[in-house]
This record gives C-alpha cells, sequence and structure tokens, in this order.
C-alpha cells in the first residue's frame, strides 16, 4: 500500500513569512495543509507527523514529532507505516 507522509509545523509555522503575522502565517499552514491532505488521500494511506495532534480529515493519522527535526520525523513516520502493514 502507499502511503504519503506529511511533515507539519503546526506551531510557529512559515517562519521565513515573518512579515505576516503569527495568526496569518498559521491560517496559510493549515490551508497548504489541507490542499496536500485533499491531493493525497487519492494516492494512499497518509500519515502527518506533528508537535501535538491536530485536527485532521478522517483516514488521516496523526504520528507524534520526535523532535529532532525534519528526517527524524520523517522516519517516524515511515516506521509506523511499517508497523501498520506489519499489525
Amino acid at each position: 500500500m502507499t502511503t504519503v507522509v506529511v511533515p507539519f509545523r503546526s506551531n510557529d509555522p512559515k517562519r521565513r513569512l515573518a512579515t505576516l503575522s503569527e495568526h496569518d502565517r498559521v491560517r496559510l499552514a493549515e490551508a497548504m495543509l489541507a490542499d496536500v491532505l485533499a491531493a493525497a488521500a487519492g494516492v494512499g494511506r497518509v500519515l502527518v507527523v506533528s508537535p501535538q495532534a491536530i485536527a485532521l480529515p478522517e483516514g488521516v493519522t496523526h504520528i507524534p514529532d520526535p523532535h529532532r527535526g525534519q528526517g527524524a520525523a520523517v522516519r517516524a513516520a515511515l516506521d509506523a507505516a511499517a508497523a501498520m502493514e506489519i499489525g
């Protein structure tokens, strides 16, 4: 089964857009996440790695971020996907 892994910074997102208010940066990040999840839903299982649980569409699984960078976040999701295949 195909698995799509989406790392998502749910706190202090889009820091490069510092000219926007934090509220607007959060709204932009959430809108972008919604678009990615809508596109990914047709591909296969979708896992979102984020520091805290966030509201996700049905069928999308949250994976806790291990807080060691984006590579570690993706690895956590891949490990979870492998465990789902076995279990």
